[in-house]
């Protein structure tokens, strides 16, 4: 046992505290001396310089818990108090800091003062070498310093500079004391918050509301995730926020490394001057000029299966029984899951979810070997994931976590997902908008996730009732037209060899009608139904390209033939892309676009 006043180590003092010493881990448990403590919350540890280290888990104060070992002679007079971090009031109360001695050897090279508006000291850091150190110590009332920050009001250092700088002057935020000096004296406006990277409170974005702030993080990992603190709660709250990134710094290099390089204060201003502002977060609902909408290109809607099956949307497929909507839904599927392109459509690839619920299993497997024999594709180990078993039926909201548990479920997120059938999962006589608000929550979760959703459903006998409007044809025509972003109605049956895919619903520009022919020996041929009416400067461009030879022309081609703006040119090829006048190869919204003219069109523009 080690008398009062001598050394004494973490294993010592926790057996002296009845504790148990976790040898693995190299620490003691105990419980806390201060408090009334019926479970073990103290911890115990040697630090790396030989320090005992000592921690309430509660948040007993530091200053009261080195007292009570004192009082009881298990403290050391000669032990030093460590540097900890104690939490009162909860994870969201603020930090208490005691400060560590300083080492032997270091020597004081620079106390920096934080002031308040008035320039009355609150608090000073005070920086050593040898090694290199902070420390921090509050000014009391008379003048003396106390070590630590508790009960003190942080600021932002150079605080009445800051305030008596003219407000549309840049501040630039910092990481250290002696790099805000280095920049106020040339002659720019700088700042920074006490105690180094990863210290930044809210508090001090308040200090800066309205000002456009430039963030310049020290060259390390804890430098960089400090900026993006600091960026983080400025945002809203600042004018506006940059983040500058110097660069040709050493690890662990900061501002005054790269003056020291030779650089200047003016040139750090046009630096910081070529960087985007991050700004304000986006508006929930934000608004925008007229010139800024007529500017904006058309971007069509991403596509899966090019002119098929649409990204994050709701489609759906209907049509009387017997048709082959299954069959239909599944050979897109298939080519999905394979990234195969599927009669000349490009595919993106990406995992399937089939959903089955109306048809056997038999009836599936004899579907997808057709198919897949059909069309060369192995089915072995292809991200095309079904059910094991029927019996999912969304009725009200407490049906959602059984489906949304077979979403989640597949190894892979799906990127389109098959719905067989609504009628099997949604069991009524009148769909309405009540009943189908369950299905519709699931269908929308989804979507919301960016899959594609395709539901199989029936449609109504020819009927006087559903003469024209082929969304009438369609059994609960409101409530599923409320829920669908897509609705397409198959007319004929590939029993039959023929049919035609018709566009009941599009939120958008709608695409044309697909005729589609269906052989048993070579599979499926599509053919666009082309017609519809055209902007005049979309009839120029398909005037245009009927007058030339077939093949792919740029855009800048385009523009130099038809002598129409590249404004203009930017919206409207991408439409007649999008409804399949003109093919397209290339990325959207990139340089280097080029187009033709659709050769499986059924229709020419007039």
């Amino acid at each position: 046992m080690a008398p009062a006043g001598s050394a004494m180590n973490a294993h010592e003092l926790t057996d002296r505290l009845g504790g148990r010493w976790h040898s693995g881990r190299q620490y003691g448990s105990a419980r806390c001396p201060v408090h009334n403590d019926h479970t073990p919350s103290l911890s115990i540890s040697d630090g790396n310089d030989g320090k005992l280290l000592v921690k309430c888990h509660t948040g007993c104060a530091q200053a009261t818990l080195v007292d009570e070992l004192k009082t009881r002679g298990l403290w050391p007079e000669s032990q030093p108090t460590a540097k900890l971090r104690i939490h009162r009031g909860g994870k969201d109360a603020p930090e208490v800091y005691a400060v560590p001695e300083r080492r032997a050897g270091s020597r004081e090279v620079a106390v920096y003062d934080y002031r308040d508006e008035t320039g009355r000291t609150l608090y000073q850091a005070l920086r050593y070498e040898n090694p290199k150190t902070f420390r921090q110590r509050r000014v009391l009332e008379d003048g003396s310093h106390a070590w630590g920050l508790e009960d003190v009001r942080l600021v932002l250092y150079r605080l009445p500079e800051l305030l008596a700088a003219d407000p549309m002057l840049t501040v630039f935020v910092v990481e250290g004391e002696k790099d805000v000096d280095r920049l106020i004296a040339a002659g720019l406006v700088a700042t920074t918050s006490a105690m180094g990277a990863g210290k930044w409170r809210d508090e001090y974005a308040e200090q800066l509301r309205g000002r456009d702030v430039v963030v310049v993080p020290d060259n390390d990992r804890p430098g960089r995730d400090h900026a993006d603190a600091v960026v983080k709660s400025l945002l809203g709250v600042a004018n506006s926020v940059r983040l500058l990134a110097l660069d040709g710094l050493a690890e662990k290099g900061d501002v005054s490394d790269w003056l020291d390089a030779g650089h200047t204060g003016s040139e750090l201003e046009f630096k910081a001057a070529t960087v985007e502002p991050m700004g304000r977060p986006r508006p929930e609902y934000p608004i925008r000029t007229l010139a800024e909408l007529m500017a904006q290109d058309h971007v069509p809607g991403a596509q899966l299966l090019d002119g098929l099956v649409w990204k994050g949307k709701i489609h759906w497929l209907f049509s009387r029984p017997g048709s082959g909507k299954t069959i239909w839904a599944l050979i897109k599927g298939l080519h999905i899951a394979a990234g195969m392109e599927f009669c000349g459509r490009r595919v993106e690839q990406g995992a399937v979810l089939f959903i089955s619920e109306d048809s056997p299993d038999s009836v599936i497997q004899e579907y997808i070997e057709t198919l897949c024999e059909l069309y060369d594709i192995q089915w072995d180990g292809l991200p095309f994931y079904v059910n094991e078993q029927h019996g999912l039926r969304i009725e009200s909201v407490d049906d959602l976590p059984k489906a949304k548990e077979a979403y989640e479920s597949c190894p892979e997120e799906p990127a389109y997902v098959i719905v067989d059938s609504c009628e099997s999962i949604v069991p009524s006589e009148a769909f309405t908008l009540k009943e189908f608000d369950a299905f519709g929550q699931f269908l929308r979760w989804m979507s919301d996730r960016g899959a594609a959703i395709e539901v199989i459903d029936h449609a109504r006998k020819e009927s006087k009732e559903a003469p024209g409007n082929l969304l009438e044809k369609l059994y609960g025509s409101i409530a599923k037209g409320k829920i669908a972003d897509i609705a397409v109605y198959l007319e004929g049956s590939f029993k039959e060899g023929h049919l035609t895919a018709k566009f009941a619903k599009f939120r958008g520009n709608f695409p044309p009608n697909i005729e589609i022919g269906f052989h048993s020996d070579t599979g499926f041929t599509l053919k666009d139904m082309l017609g519809g009416d055209l902007t005049p400067t979309e009839r120029q461009i398909t005037k245009w390209f009927n007058e030339q030879r077939s093949g792919w022309y740029a855009t800048e081609q385009i523009i130099a033939g038809t002598g129409i703006s590249e404004r203009s040119a930017r919206r409207a090829l991408p439409r007649l892309s999008e409804i399949r006048w003109l093919l397209r190869e290339g990325n959207v919204g990139r340089d280097g676009l080029r187009y033709q003219r659709n050769p499986d069109a059924g229709k020419v523009f007039r």
